[in-house]
């Protein structure tokens, strides 16, 4: 073969092997273009991530707190995943500690009782204003029962000269470091009404009593 040949064997080889190149990296292109590979950027598994999304959504507002989202790591969608489990954590102590201090305060009978209180962590906002509310509702229902049973117990022993007063400091608060709650209890409505009553016992017992030392001594 002549130098001439070889050279133009040598070329023609060239543009074939450029040819193919060329028409597989089409091929290859149109193969990943026709089938995408699934990312979150697109394709199917963002789609199954946000059906995930969705299940778990349904699932707080059924009030089941009790799944979580599997932890990814694909920016945006890891940190909404993330705070979605956060935000069901929350719900569900809240849920647990709501139970444990029905059960303490309720069915036990130890309303006075520090640990008879909600106990949050993490919580912060509308959701530490939802505890405190809570606990302070039953500040207000435990200081009026300590009072009555302090009260009945004075009467017992015959010991008529203290009333029932209408305010209290929210010592229960302060026992547990809740200095964040409100301090100043005052008593209204149906707990005024039974303040009213016992005192107004207190004044007839007094009444009683006192004719009844007169008669004696007469």
């Amino acid at each position: 073969m002549s130098d001439s040949d070889r050279s133009r064997k040598k070329g023609t080889d060239s543009f074939f092997d450029s040819a193919i190149v060329k028409a597989l990296s089409e091929e290859d292109f149109m193969k990943r273009n026709e089938h995408p590979v699934a990312t979150m950027d697109g394709g199917a598994d963002m789609d199954d991530r946000l059906h995930m999304l969705l299940d778990a959504l349904k699932d707080i507002k059924k009030g089941d707190f009790s799944k979580r989202l599997p932890h990814i790591r694909d920016g945006v969608m890891a940190e909404i995943f993330d705070t979605l489990n956060d935000v069901t954590a929350i719900n569900e102590n809240i849920y647990k500690e709501v139970t444990r201090v029905a059960l303490v305060a309720g069915e036990e009978g130890k309303i006075a009782d520090v640990n008879s209180r909600i106990m949050l962590s993490g919580g912060e906002g509308s959701w530490e204003l939802i505890v405190r509310t809570l606990n302070y509702l039953l500040d207000s229902i435990a200081l009026p029962l300590m009072q009555i049973g302090r009260v009945v117990s004075n009467i017992s022993m015959g010991d008529l000269s203290q009333k029932m007063p209408y305010a209290w400091k929210n010592e229960i608060a302060i026992a547990r470091n809740d200095l964040k709650q409100k301090m100043d209890i005052r008593a209204a409505g149906d707990v005024k009404a039974m303040i009213d009553t016992i005192n107004e016992m207190i004044n007839n017992l007094n009444v009683f009593s006192g004719e009844v030392t007169r008669v004696s001594r007469e």
